[in-house]
């Protein structure tokens, strides 16, 4: 979603660009109005990665600019946006909208219009002047307008995103059935091969041989280059969190690779994180081999001995989820993401609460397996649940791993609490 600095570096450039379409302020009761904004919706929807219209910015009068209080929340209201712009749209379109200010303080509305997702978006009924029936909208290479008149370029870009789109669905279905893909690369095995050239590149086999996790992140269609290779520390660092003392990920010098950009920190956690052009975002974390970390005090720490503590799982899939979520935000909103969890080489370590304020467990549980994995859809958009919510699958699978009959929802939501705060 562009941002108020974004915008006012596009109106002082004085000219759009093929991703954005500024509009003048307007009512969303206005019909021809709305048809002039569905028609360059239309059209920012059949080209890659879609784009913004800005309304409530006056190119020709600038006083003319910005949006009285009645339009600003007509054009925020979600549901009535939707509704009106998807009466011209075959299939839907798929939406977002921010308000945001110009230099001058005035109001505006970011409308974020996602590209389509398996076939062009055609035109649902007419509108005289505006809008044809049946016709196929694009933005135009020659200026940045929004037009039916198409060259060979403008219809072979559409025709080639629609092909990309079909041919990354048949790779998935024929994955999912174990049929074979006669060669072709797919999404997943791209991703596997640039994380391989990074592990041979990284010197990080102190944890990837021991007991850890491996946490990644990566939207559903591997593009090589979707993120510009001198923006992604810049990303990561904006995308982190920090509700625990310890930020996720951690970010203080990361050094650039051949098309990703890395960190390992050794001091307080091992641990290290790569963010890739593509998108793609891997962490691994070994686990704390001193009982005194993770111990809840009942009796002494064994030497050597594997403790793995309740609370672990819980708030770090909490604190990946709840990045996936931003990260998916800045990178790819329109587009769903994969994040998955794994666990390796902790099979025999004990489960233990890991807080002296929490009764010891009365029996021991130990891990079943040394190789464990969960993965979670995040939506197009990032959807309605929040990483808490997501964390509580992946969680409760995990921890039931450990033979604990106790695993319930409400112990996962008590643990978030007592790190995180109320929800």
């Amino acid at each position: 979603m562009l941002s108020n600095q974004e915008i006012a570096a596009l109106i002082e450039g004085g000219y759009e660009i093929r991703s954005v379409e500024f509009k003048g302020p307007g009512s969303i009761n206005d019909p021809e109005f709305v048809a002039k904004i569905a028609r360059a919706a239309l059209a920012l929807a059949n080209q890659r990665d879609g784009g913004s219209i800005i309304i409530g910015v006056d190119e020709v009068d600038e006083a003319r600019s910005g949006l009285t209080a009645e339009q600003l929340i007509e054009w925020l209201d979600y549901d009535n946006v939707s509704d009106k712009l998807n009466k011209f749209a075959d299939p839907p379109l798929r939406l977002d909208r921010a308000g945001r200010q110009l230099s001058n303080g005035k109001d505006v509305v970011v409308l974020l219009v996602a590209e389509f997702d398996d076939i062009p978006v055609l035109a649902a009924r007419d509108f005289p002047r505006h809008i044809q029936r049946g016709q196929l909208y694009t933005r135009s290479f020659r200026k940045p307008e929004s037009s039916a008149s198409h060259t060979q370029n403008e219809l072979r870009a559409v025709l080639e995103l629609a092909t990309q789109k079909q041919v990354t669905k048949f790779m998935s279905l024929a994955a999912a059935a174990n049929l074979t893909t006669g060669g072709v690369p797919t999404a997943q095995s791209r991703y596997e091969d640039e994380s391989a050239d990074y592990l041979a590149d990284a010197d990080i086999s102190d944890i990837t041989t021991a007991a850890h996790f491996k946490f990644t992140i990566r939207p559903q269609e591997f593009r090589a280059e979707r993120v510009d290779y001198n923006a992604i520390a810049s990303l990561i660092r904006r995308a982190a969190l920090h509700l625990r003392g310890w930020p996720y990920p951690f970010v203080s010098r990361p050094a650039q690779g051949a098309s990703w950009v890395t960190e390992q920190e050794t001091v307080m956690h091992r641990e290290a994180w790569v963010a890739f052009e593509s998108g793609q975002f891997q962490s691994w974390h070994a686990l704390p081999l001193d009982g005194r970390h993770v111990y809840d005090g009942g009796a002494d720490a064994k030497p050597g001995h594997g403790y793995f503590p309740l609370w672990q799982p819980v708030t770090d899939f909490t604190e990946v989820l709840m990045f996936a979520q931003r990260l998916q935000g800045a990178v790819a909103p329109a587009e769903p993401y994969q994040v998955t969890f794994e666990l390796i080489g902790a099979k025999g370590w004990e489960l233990v609460p890991g807080d002296r304020r929490w009764q010891p467990f009365y029996d021991e549980h130990r891990l079943q397996t040394s190789a464990w994995e969960r993965t979670v859809q995040l939506p197009a958009g990032g959807g309605p649940r929040s990483g808490r919510e997501l964390a509580l699958t992946p969680s409760l699978h995990l921890l039931r791993r450990f033979g604990w009959a106790g695993a319930s929802e409400e112990v996962v939501k008590a643990v978030q609490e007592s790190v995180f705060g109320p929800a």
